[in-house]
């Protein structure tokens, strides 16, 4: 769907105009639904409760607290339930799991014991990736001081905030009101004691100085995370050249945390954005489930005669990606 403009839904006032950038005139929702639910529009009845109900837009009303946060390695493998044949062999430091593998998307349950769930020893710490389906996450939001209770009970050793969806074809001010409900959880999850890190996205380059101008003012924060699983080949350009401009703006080294990427050239083209950062996908583990190897050979990810020994290819996925970043990764 086509953005719209002024010329197609005529609107006087945009109540948005500092999150937006100059041309940008897509306000309202007038024919702009979601597969999974209405999406918040100026012109929408409960617009104005919605804004008040996060202490409206801007993200100064969230103040983040110091934490002490775990130190992760620069490659987190992401897991299913039951994953404990992958590790047979060597216990794994870290492991990613996402939110819909410990939160039921309709009853909103979580199991009694994560790692019996996941199938994690006692030694390996959990990531968790609060991302999700608009369907489960939207589900939280109302029920969320539960839920985050619960979550917290579970003992993950770090938790990204929850990423609220923002799509082109929405209104700004679903964009606008998704981006503070994900830091309003950050907020939350510190006032339990997860230890968290908030979820950074933007939508706009004025969005994108706003983030800057907060972590500038919050100097506590060491570490936030970024989504990069739903980038297309064709957005892959754009967002890195965002990504280098957002860093450009902080004030200080910040560690990323970035899920998504597999491509041996999108990883170096990060280090040389951010840095050093911590990358999280789940390729090696399904690798390993379909009995295949992964080896880097001329600066390409390639596979390797496969084996029954699902444990022993997890290891040697996850070794071939530590090599990624921390070899291949820095040239």
């Amino acid at each position: 769907m086509t953005q719209l403009s002024l010329d197609t839904v005529p609107s006087e006032v945009c109540p948005y105009v500092d999150f937006i950038d100059d041309g940008d005139n897509h306000c309202n929702n007038y024919g702009m639904a979601s597969v999974e639910y209405q999406p918040l529009g100026e012109d929408s009845e409960d617009h104005q409760f919605q804004m008040a109900s996060v202490e409206g837009p801007y993200l100064h009303t969230v103040t983040a607290v110091a934490q002490p946060l775990p130190e992760l390695p620069v490659y987190v493998p992401g897991i299913q339930k039951g994953s404990s044949k992958l590790f047979t062999r060597t216990p794994p430091a870290w492991v990613g799991v996402h939110l819909a593998e410990v939160v039921s998307t309709d009853k909103l349950l979580t199991p009694a014991d994560v790692r019996r769930r996941m199938g994690v020893p006692a030694s390996t710490k959990l990531l968790l990736l609060a991302y999700g389906k608009d369907r489960l996450i939207e589900n939280i939001w109302p029920r969320r001081g539960d839920v985050l209770r619960r979550l917290a009970a579970l003992g993950f050793d770090l938790v990204t905030s929850i990423n609220y969806s923002i799509w082109d074809i929405h209104p700004h001010p679903e964009k606008i009101f998704n981006v503070k409900r994900s830091l309003v959880i950050y907020e939350e999850m510190q006032a339990l004691g997860i230890p968290a890190v908030p979820h950074v996205y933007w939508y706009s380059r004025n969005s994108m100085a706003m983030w800057a101008s907060w972590l500038n003012d919050n100097s506590v924060v060491h570490a936030i995370a970024i989504d990069a699983q739903t980038l297309k080949a064709t957005d892959w350009t754009t967002f890195a050249d965002e990504l280098r401009a957002f860093r450009a703006q902080l004030n200080r080294p910040i560690h990323f945390i970035i899920t998504g990427p597999v491509a041996p050239s999108r990883i170096a083209e990060l280090r040389h954005i951010v840095g050093s950062f911590t990358l999280t996908n789940s390729y090696a583990g399904q690798c390993a489930w379909h009995r295949t190897g992964l080896e880097l050979v001329d600066d390409q990810l390639v596979t390797i005669a496969p084996t029954q020994d699902i444990a022993k290819l997890f290891d040697g996925n996850v070794a071939t990606f530590n090599q990624l970043m921390t070899t291949f990764g820095r040239r």
